[in-house]
């Protein structure tokens, strides 16, 4: 784990981090915005 944070903090990782606020992030706003996925419910053999 200690050396995908190291990854992560070089400056070529560090500009894919920026771009992802910017992609994904928007996704799972939309997804919690639009499609009623702010809150989940436990179904199946767990619940």
């Amino acid at each position: 784990m200690e050396i995908c944070e190291d990854i992560r903090h070089t400056n070529g990782m560090k500009a894919i981090y920026n771009r992802r606020k910017e992609t994904i992030e928007r996704i799972f706003g939309t997804a919690k915005e639009a499609h009623g996925f702010r809150y989940t419910q436990m179904y199946g053999n767990a619940a």
